[in-house]
């Protein structure tokens, strides 16, 4: 299997065509092929919408910053990102048994 340091969140750039960006997505296919989304981190002049990622081989990809852009937002805590299990919500009309 290819081993890789790209992460989530983590700021990079494609060697062949320089397109810049957050790191959105990582996959990983069954005959070892690891591909990056990569969204630009700002609107182009004049756009409204928000870009698409754009999908590049991992090997195509370099580092520009190691620090994710989630590790740097105060607004967004640690529990929030993950998904998983969840406590049961309590019905308040229901009798306790």
């Amino acid at each position: 299997m290819l081993q890789y340091d790209i992460k989530l969140g983590m700021e990079v750039r494609d060697i062949i065509t320089g397109y810049k960006g957050i790191v959105m997505g990582i996959t990983c296919y069954l005959n070892g092929c690891v591909s990056i989304g990569v969204q630009k981190q700002k609107l182009e002049k004049g756009a409204a919408e928000i870009p698409k990622w754009v999908w590049i081989d991992v090997q195509q990809l370099e580092i520009l910053k190691r620090k994710s852009v989630l590790e740097s937002s105060s607004s967004i805590s640690a529990g929030a990102l993950v998904g998983g299990p969840q406590p049961e919500p309590k019905n308040p009309n229901q009798t306790p048994r």
